[in-house]
């Protein structure tokens, strides 16, 4: 059985007597560990009912003495494998392992697999599409999304239980605000790394950044949001990388590489597009 965790969704089907069905959502839950926000949660029995409607077949199995939920999806190689977290006496998936699945796991040939949106995001795999998150419980997918730059820029597609402590935790790092001005479709999904956090992070084992971040290093998600981007970023002035190749070799450790993705999962990694300000830089509105 191929290794991951990941998962998503449930629906409602409610039907009110002479009129249509609302189309079945399924609505996000917080979840904390020692006052530290974690993945969000998807109701388990809602995320078998939207999903078996469309063919989707699930199994729990026993991993290292906990269980996963088995997805398969049709026509698909491999099933996604999902963490299962009991909560106030319910069943629940874990929304992240989702997307770490997707960029874990071949899903087969000629088999398509988007990721799009930000707090109700879509995700396609195969023939099978499907949303998660509602306009009153949204899905926090910042670190699902981290998760997927991170395996994109560097390579590292080790997944630990706390993705959380890959980033710096110092408000130092995310006390600027720089705005961009785009034209992309709302919920299209920027990402900002700096060459310090890359090289911090690249040089970590499996779970964990040794010795924490001895300076504040930059790195942000963030979605188009009435037409704006907003990067919390570690300095008043940022300066851009022309190219991933530029940003690769810079020895500037406050060098930072700004991409887009466009939403598809090709060979196990996001896919994305550098993009580059005018002039090459930004300017922070404010300061905390």
């Amino acid at each position: 059985m191929p290794k991951g965790l990941m998962l998503l969704i449930a629906g409602w089907l409610t039907l009110a007597l002479g009129q249509p069905s609302p189309a079945p959502s399924v609505s996000a839950v917080p979840w904390a560990v020692g006052g530290i926000a974690q993945p969000s949660l998807l109701r388990l029995s809602d995320l078998k009912t939207l999903l078996e409607s469309k063919g989707v077949k699930f199994d729990q199995v026993a991993v290292l003495s906990r269980y996963l939920l088995e997805m398969q999806f049709p026509q698909t190689a491999n099933a996604l494998y999902i963490r299962i977290i009991d909560h106030n006496n319910r069943s629940y998936a874990v929304f992240d392992d989702i997307f770490i699945n997707l960029a874990q796991l071949d899903m087969g040939v000629n088999v398509a697999v988007r990721v799009e949106g930000w707090d109700t995001p879509t995700i396609t795999i195969g023939s099978t599409s499907f949303k998660v998150g509602s306009r009153d419980a949204p899905v926090n997918p910042y670190l699902a999304y981290m998760y997927l730059v991170r395996k994109a820029l560097l390579g590292r597609g080790d997944a630990p239980p706390y993705l959380s402590k890959l980033l710096d935790d110092n408000p130092k790092a995310r006390a600027c605000l720089h705005t961009l001005r785009v034209s992309d479709p709302e919920g299209t999904v920027y990402a900002v790394a700096s060459r310090r956090w890359a090289e911090i992070n690249l040089a970590a084992p499996y779970d964990r950044i040794l010795g924490g971040f001895p300076q504040p290093s930059a790195f942000d998600v963030a979605p188009v949001d009435g037409g704006l981007v907003r990067l919390h970023l570690a300095s008043s002035s940022a300066q851009y990388a022309p190219s991933l190749q530029a940003w690769q070799k810079s020895k500037d450790p406050n060098s930072l590489l700004l991409i887009k993705l466009n939403g598809k999962i090709t060979d196990q990694n996001a896919e994305y597009q550098v993009v580059v300000p005018s002039g090459g830089k930004t300017q922070a509105l404010n300061c905390k």
